[in-house]
């Protein structure tokens, strides 16, 4: 059973689509304040005044579906996107080798080694080795480093003074 709607259009299940904008500016309202914590830091968020939280769920789902199915077909990516996917462990990598190879491909290496310690825990506790990787695909799918082309840093100092 996938876990994906078939036919609806991806501005309207994840809030945008590369080739559908409300403006020539984009998607985003640039000086958009953030609703969240940050708001008493003046911290401002462009891409949360389009995302809830349905659409943040279905961003994820055909992201953790291209892991699961190893393709792109019938994740309703686009009318046009379709495709298969060929990675493979190394043959004999152990499980902190194969987080490291994922990272790479995924983030270019920028996932935290909190994160990464955390990918290979979970890795380990799964026996069979294809679900092992596909599941390390979809934890590293989830991180900001992947969501995003900065570093993500733990400070190790409780946020809730924001």
């Amino acid at each position: 059973n996938a876990i994906f709607r078939v036919g609806r259009s991806l501005k309207s299940s994840i809030g945008q689509n590369a080739f559908d904008y409300e403006t020539v500016f984009s998607h985003f309202v640039q000086d958009n304040p953030t609703a969240g914590r940050g708001g008493p830091a003046q911290l401002l968020s462009p891409e949360e005044s389009l995302l809830d939280l349905p659409m943040m769920v279905n961003l994820l789902n055909r992201f953790y579906g291209v892991a699961k199915y190893m393709n792109f077909h019938n994740l309703n990516f686009g009318n046009s996107w379709a495709g298969n996917l060929f990675w493979t462990p190394p043959a004999g990598a152990s499980a902190s080798e194969i987080v490291d190879e994922i990272a790479t491909i995924l983030t270019s290496g920028r996932l935290s080694p909190e994160k990464r310690a955390i990918v290979v825990e979970a890795y380990s506790s799964i026996s069979r080795p294809t679900d092992a990787w596909k599941r390390a695909m979809q934890l590293i799918m989830s991180t900001a480093e992947f969501h995003t082309t900065s570093l993500d840093t733990m400070s190790g100092e409780d946020r809730l003074g924001l």
